[in-house]
């Protein structure tokens, strides 16, 4: 699969004992998978912890279809959360920076690359997303066919302005990756 060539993702939540999405380009083909780093017994005991797993310093891992590593980020801070993004190579690409106390209804903050700073904005629980200049993520905004592709009403599409093989798309792929999170923490 040639990653110079996606720049839009269709997120799915995918049954598990831990929260993990399957990615899926907009033709249906199977990206890769985005789920939690479980490799020891604390972070094993932190996934318990349930609704607080985003705010726990633990590993979140993009992969792709192969099983090979996109990018991963980590929570750090207390009140103001700071996710710091890595890409497949432990290179630090990216962070996020949000307040914690304010994202049960809406989400604000900024992303920050080496180029760049892009502001981030959310409002009803997250289901339309403008992150000028990096992504967009919209739930009801879609292509009809979509719902043909995956058999769903509800299809959550997210529009990169970098495709993901660049760090600024690995970036934005994390940046919706979290968003998931916080969102089915919210919900």
């Amino acid at each position: 699969m040639d990653y110079k060539e996606i720049d839009t993702v269709i997120f799915k939540n995918d049954i598990w004992f831990f929260k993990r999405f399957m990615i899926f380009d907009e033709l249906g083909r199977y990206i890769g998978m985005a789920t939690m780093d479980v490799r020891d017994l604390r972070s094993f005991l932190y996934t318990f912890i349930g609704a607080l797993n985003i705010i726990v310093p633990i590993d979140y891992l993009v992969t792709d279809h192969q099983g090979s590593l996109i990018c991963r980020f980590r929570r750090e801070g207390l009140r103001s959360a700071i996710i710091n993004i890595y890409d497949q190579y432990d290179n630090h690409i990216g962070k996020v920076e949000f307040d914690e106390l304010k994202i049960l209804l809406k989400f604000k903050g900024k992303v920050l690359t080496e180029e760049n700073t892009y502001n981030i904005s959310s409002e009803l629980l997250f289901e339309d997303v403008e992150a000028h200049g990096i992504m967009n993520l919209s739930s009801f905004n879609n292509s009809i066919e979509y719902h043909n592709i995956f058999r769903s009403m509800y299809n959550e599409v997210a529009s990169f302005n970098q495709p993901i093989n660049t760090e600024s798309g690995k970036t934005a792929m994390a940046l919706m990756t979290l968003i998931k999170y916080i969102r089915k923490i919210n919900s």
